[in-house]
């Protein structure tokens, strides 16, 4: 079963006319799809910095050794010329592998794809190939502002992924569970 499969019921009041033209109203249960519930926006955003400022230290690191055992005064070059194709590799090997990079580790958010399982790595390397041009163009889009958006963004919907809370993933799989014969 697939995550955007899982029913949801909730009970509500339909209106109707009785026998004696009365108006009556009757409690009825109504089962729907369930809507996944993705990361708010606020929280991706910090997932970003902590990864990009992760990466920012490992690379000055990196390159504060080349210099002082090989003496390349360029290797700092280097490593910022290089660093989206790093930062792109970074972002799919983590999630590819652990489901979650060092920020959604931090903020208890994972990667998953329409079974609540780990991502392939096809679906990693889509997810983050146009992902820095997409988080750029949500700061433009103005449901995003408030922060506190709910909605797939469209590195999730082309690569057919979800980034949720740890609490809605939990739920999901406890329900994933339950429906299996």
């Amino acid at each position: 079963m697939k995550i955007t499969d899982i029913k949801e019921t909730y009970s509500k009041y339909i209106y109707t006319v009785n026998e004696f033209n009365e108006r009556v109203r009757i409690l009825t249960d109504v089962e729907v799809n369930r809507k996944v519930i993705s990361a708010r926006f606020s929280i991706r955003i910090l997932n970003f910095i902590i990864d990009v400022t992760f990466i920012i230290l490992v690379l000055s690191v990196i390159s504060k050794i080349l210099d002082d055992l090989f003496f390349l005064k360029s290797a700092k070059l280097y490593l910022q010329l290089l660093s989206p194709i790093i930062l792109i590799l970074y972002y799919t090997f983590t999630e590819y592998k652990f489901q979650q990079t060092l920020g959604k580790f931090l903020t208890n958010t994972y990667v998953i794809n329409e079974y609540a399982d780990k991502i392939t790595l096809y679906q990693a390397f889509i997810r983050n190939l146009n992902k820095p041009a997409i988080f750029i163009s949500r700061f433009f889009h103005v449901s995003y502002f408030d922060g506190k958006s709910t909605e797939q963004i469209p590195h999730d919907i082309q690569s057919n992924t979800w980034c949720v809370t740890g609490e809605e993933y939990n739920y999901l799989l406890s329900k994933l569970n339950n429906n299996i014969v």
